[in-house]
């Protein structure tokens, strides 16, 4: 590939990427990585600056940040050792 280009498979590696975040389909995914340029400046984003992508609101900026959280809620639902 030329040089400054990215390669087309990176770029839908890094979609897919976005995509597993909660809300975040297709467009949105494609919005976030042109606002932020890469994964990586998604990831370290503040919420007011994810708010600010067409199509990002308070509730998707929040669950990407809880994803985010390095200390997140315990998993509440049943447990599969409860049995044992």
């Amino acid at each position: 590939f030329k040089a400054g280009r990215r390669p087309k498979a990176k770029r839908r590696r890094q979609l897919r990427l976005l995509q597993a975040f909660p809300g975040v389909g297709p467009d949105r995914a494609a919005r976030l990585l042109e606002a932020f340029g890469t994964v990586h400046g998604v990831l370290n984003a503040e919420p007011a600056a994810l708010e600010a992508v067409h199509g990002i609101g308070p509730t998707t900026a929040a669950a990407i940040q809880d994803l985010l959280r390095e200390n997140p809620e315990p998993y509440r639902g049943v447990s599969p050792l409860d049995d044992f």
